[in-house]
């Protein structure tokens, strides 16, 4: 059996008590491991309080928190910067939690380390010492790499095909140093599980009806999700009974505020009763939400590598609008998805095919169909065996 290190990107915790895509998926494998066993896991994450407490349920992985200290982090920076000036030694850690985080993993002597993210380049230190063969860079966003992975890491697993085209040129790896192994959710935490009472609960609680045809948007609040364009869309449907519910934040459980979320606050108050802002859910209440959303909503304007929110709505057997970005046609194929172009007419689009979706309930059931035929390709079951397969080879 294998010890697997599951290095964090040190932002948000795991387990993911305050949310992250990464953070998720790893907490994910945990909760799999837990029942397979097929590996020992040891996880650096960064530290928090619960995330600490909810740590000592899990027997088959080891976690080692690390503290964060803005005042000690200063001292560690300013530091690197004298030992390169006057003694032309570099340190290869950006900040204390990874150069604390190396020396941890030394001290647990794992058989491979995944980089999830991050700061990869500094995991070159940790090449040195434990030999590129024991290195990975697990990559979850677009990334255009240097020629430098080649030398850290071993092998490089990409959360979609968009992501590994997009990173092969940038670098010396050959192409079948990159494997790509699509993300997945616990599908038993996204399930049309709510009962009908339940349902109509939420949405009179929510201020809606249910002759409402609820528009859903999950994700994080920030100019590239698309946020504002879906709000001048939803202004565009004629139709009062199409209703838009937001759910998310800038910066996940984060209590962080930006200009870009009072000017969406500002929006949604504009519209009264036709749209309602949640602030950020929690993961595992997100489900209720995509219960009582007649279709959900992913109008990013970058390239994503893969969110989760577009699996989570397959999950639930929601129909999908969503844009060509990166990696989404990979998972959300017009099979349960209209997909758009982001060009100057998304506005027009979306709203178009929000009223298509309204008002075709042939269409409506099909992509439905679809989004939970395809969710049955994203299992955490399927995920752990393929992940864990990727360091028997």
């Amino acid at each position: 059996m294998k010890t697997i290190c599951l290095f964090s990107p040190g932002n948000l915790p795991v387990p993911a008590v305050r949310g992250g895509a990464i953070e998720t998926l790893l907490h994910m494998l945990i909760e799999q491991n837990e029942v397979e066993q097929k590996a020992k896991f040891v996880v650096v994450s960064v530290y928090d309080e619960e995330a600490e407490r909810a740590s000592r349920q899990y027997k088959q992985t080891e976690f080692i928190f690390i503290k964060k200290n803005k005042q000690l982090d200063n001292l560690y920076k300013g530091a690197k910067v004298l030992a390169r000036k006057l003694f032309r030694i570099r340190f290869d850690a950006p900040n204390l939690y990874y150069y604390q985080g190396f020396q941890k993993v030394l001290d647990a002597h794992p058989d491979v380390v995944v980089a999830e993210d991050g700061y990869y380049e500094a995991f070159s230190g940790l090449t040195k010492k434990m030999g590129k063969e024991k290195l990975y860079l697990h990559v979850h966003h677009h990334l255009t790499a240097s020629e430098k992975l080649a030398d850290i890491f071993t092998e490089v697993i990409s959360v979609s095909a968009f992501v590994k085209k997009e990173l092969l040129p940038h670098s010396a790896l050959s192409e079948n140093q990159v494997t790509v192994l699509r993300n997945a959710i616990d599908e038993d935490r996204f399930k049309d599980s709510l009962a009908v009472s339940a349902k109509k609960a939420l949405r009179e609680k929510l201020g809606m009806s249910e002759n409402d045809f609820v528009v859903l948007f999950c994700g994080r609040v920030i100019p590239e999700k698309g946020v504002k364009e879906l709000i001048l869309a939803l202004e565009k449907v004629s139709d009062k009974n199409v209703k838009l519910l937001i759910l998310g934040s800038p910066n996940f459980a984060l209590n962080t505020k930006s200009t870009y979320l009072d000017e969406i606050e500002d929006l949604v108050k504009q519209n009264g009763d036709r749209m309602v802002f949640t602030g950020y859910v929690a993961n595992n209440e997100t489900y209720q939400y995509y219960g009582i959303a007649d279709v959900v909503i992913v109008p990013t304007l970058i390239e994503e590598a893969a969110p989760l929110v577009v699996l989570e709505a397959m999950s639930v057997g929601r129909p999908l609008i969503v844009t060509d970005s990166g990696g989404i046609p990979e998972y959300a194929t017009e099979a349960c998805a209209i997909i758009l172009k982001r060009d100057e007419a998304l506005v027009d689009n979306l709203a178009a095919s929000i009223t298509a979706i309204k008002d075709d309930a042939a269409l409506r059931e099909s992509l439905s169909e679809g989004s939970k035929e395809r969710s049955k390709l994203y299992t955490k079951n399927v995920f752990y065996t393929d992940f864990i397969g990727l360091f028997d080879k």
